[in-house]
């Protein structure tokens, strides 16, 4: 069974600690029962900001915000690439000492449960806690497990109630398939336990009335018709050309050749399909600058067929099918 909460109308002790999870927490331990948390977020807190004049902290080797860590030692740390360093105590654009973390992660989660269950046992299962297979079989013993996606690929046990803390914080990815990865992961996790609790600002979004139903004739039916009316898989065919390269300018380079040889053998073909780019919008991961072309469409296999040595051929040119 699952029970949605309200986060806008639920009473809270804190961020992601509302009075309903609260009690029916307690009840189950105390009659001995587990609890396994989700929380999908690495770190104490997603970026760290100047509040005076609103930097933020970036990892000199990807156009990413460094994430706050206060376990096992206070950093701030790149969750692509590694990188980190000492957590500042001053900004370096205005001088200022008004620093602070933003987005919550599993960290200063860990807070907030142990000051809402002072007595209780709560261990956390993520890539920072539990490095050994000792560290991880340790959470078997836990009355709280406070998990990241690491419990799919460990057996923390048994539980007698599953949360997720809140819904919205799965649905970050700008995937055209993330509810069906969140619906399939939370019902996975509820069939786990005797009930599971999603809490949610959208409590009558289409996805959380279908989790809450357990209805999954009509989230499939839903996610068809969407599927269809927006041309993706499986009524169309999707596919990412990324290009590598270690310096910017090279990048956009490779991009816009690219580009070019697609639209060229779209038009003379005419396959059904639809080519974007912007050649001077890339990211940086891990000192490398990355360009992405998006091919959808029916004949995006054809299309791509027209330029198949060349990009099996090129190190720096990657095809993921959609």
């Amino acid at each position: 069974m699952i029970t949605l909460i309200d986060l806008s109308r639920s009473p809270k002790l804190s961020a992601y600690v509302s009075r309903e999870f609260f009690e029916r927490a307690e009840r189950i331990l105390d009659h001995k029962g587990r609890i396994l948390v989700y929380f999908n977020r690495r770190g104490a807190y997603r970026a760290f900001v100047c509040q005076d004049c609103s930097h933020a902290f970036e990892c000199p080797r990807c156009d990413l915000s460094l994430a706050l860590h206060i376990s096992p030692e206070k950093r701030l740390v790149c969750h692509h690439c590694g990188h980190s360093s000492e957590v500042p105590e001053t900004c370096p654009k205005c001088r200022g000492q008004n620093l602070k973390g933003s987005g919550i992660g599993i960290q200063a989660f860990e807070d907030e449960l142990k000051k809402a269950f002072p007595s209780v046992n709560i261990a956390r299962l993520d890539s920072d806690a539990a490095k050994t297979k000792a560290e991880r079989d340790s959470t078997k013993n836990a009355d709280v497990v406070l998990s990241t996606n690491l419990y799919h690929k460990n057996d923390p046990g048994q539980f007698d109630l599953v949360v997720f803390p809140c819904l919205e914080s799965e649905l970050v990815a700008s995937e055209y398939d993330i509810e069906e990865k969140v619906y399939a992961h939370v019902r996975y996790a509820a069939k786990s336990s005797e009930e599971a609790i999603v809490q949610t600002y959208s409590p009558k979004s289409p996805l959380a009335i279908s989790l809450m139903e357990e209805n999954f004739r009509e989230f499939l039916s839903r996610t068809l018709a969407e599927r269809k009316a927006f041309g993706y898989p499986p009524y169309s065919q999707i596919a990412y050309v990324t290009v590598a390269e270690r310096h910017r300018e090279k990048a956009e380079e490779s991009v816009a050749r690219l580009l070019n040889k697609l639209q060229i053998a779209q038009n003379e073909n005419r396959f059904e399909v639809a080519v974007f780019s912007d050649p001077s919008l890339l990211s940086k991961r891990a000192d490398e600058w990355f360009g992405k072309i998006v091919v959808k469409g029916p004949g995006t296999a054809d299309l791509l067929e027209t330029l198949r040595i060349e990009i099996v051929r090129n190190r720096n040119v990657r095809l993921e099918w959609k």
